[in-house]
């Protein structure tokens, strides 16, 4: 699903490149009670930095993940 969706292609499982590492989201985010909500809106429409100056791009160029699947990405990252 995030290799279709090239989440990986910023996005690693450590340290960070052009985007925040899957285990620091988690980090920020997993005890927050509506954090699962906003990161399932984020990822298709991409948005503001939160991290920095590199802003999320839109998925306009990739198939959007389904709200299930959006929904599952997040809480495997939310889980890290």
């Amino acid at each position: 699903m995030s290799e279709q969706q090239h989440c990986m292609f910023c996005h690693t499982t450590e340290g960070a490149d052009r985007a925040p590492s899957f285990p620091k989201i988690a980090q920020r985010y997993r005890t927050s009670s509506w954090a699962s909500v906003m990161l399932e809106k984020k990822q298709p429409a991409g948005g503001k930095p939160h991290w920095g100056d590199i802003t999320m791009p839109e998925t306009d160029l990739v198939p959007p993940l389904s709200a299930d699947e959006a929904h599952t990405l997040v809480q495997r990252v939310l889980r890290q």
